[in-house]
């Protein structure tokens, strides 16, 4: 009985241990990189983020982050991070109804500038990745589903 109590211990140990280990870092003054350029978070009043994880994750008790979103609180300048980094892209941030959307990577289509990519957070905490580089007409399907999560 004791071994199996200690066994147990050690498992729940073991699981918050882990859990912890997966969870993006919290600072908000951290320095980040986007398309080249060096900004701090802590410029144009502060950020607000998000980080996303696999909405369907069978494999792993460990939820990976696979990417972050955000943006500066005084302007609609946005950004997506990559992984559980610093480093990512500047993106168009906007709040279309009760969704939270990110727009970036220009491409041209039928002679006019087009985000190719978009992220958009729905109110459930449901993230939806887009690619709109094979669109012909400008819609797509999502090619990614998210769980996301505010920090």
């Amino acid at each position: 009985m004791k071994k199996l109590y200690i066994l147990i211990v050690c498992f729940i140990i073991s699981v918050i241990i882990t859990s912890c280990t997966s969870m993006p870092t919290t600072s908000r003054d951290r320095e980040l990189s986007l398309n080249g350029y060096s900004i701090s978070e802590s410029a144009f009043g502060g950020v607000e983020r998000w980080y996303a994880v696999d909405k369907y994750n069978y494999d792993s008790l460990i939820d990976e982050v696979r990417f972050q979103v955000g943006y500066f609180k005084n302007n609609s300048i946005g950004f997506i991070l990559y992984g559980n980094g610093v480093v990512g892209e500047e993106a168009y941030f906007s709040r279309q109804g009760l969704d939270l959307r990110w727009d970036w990577g220009n491409y041209e289509r039928n002679g006019e500038s087009k985000f190719r990519y978009s992220f958009v957070i729905e109110t459930d905490g449901t993230g939806l990745y887009y690619d709109f580089i094979v669109s012909k007409d400008g819609t797509a399907k999502p090619r990614g589903i998210y769980k996301v999560h505010k920090f």
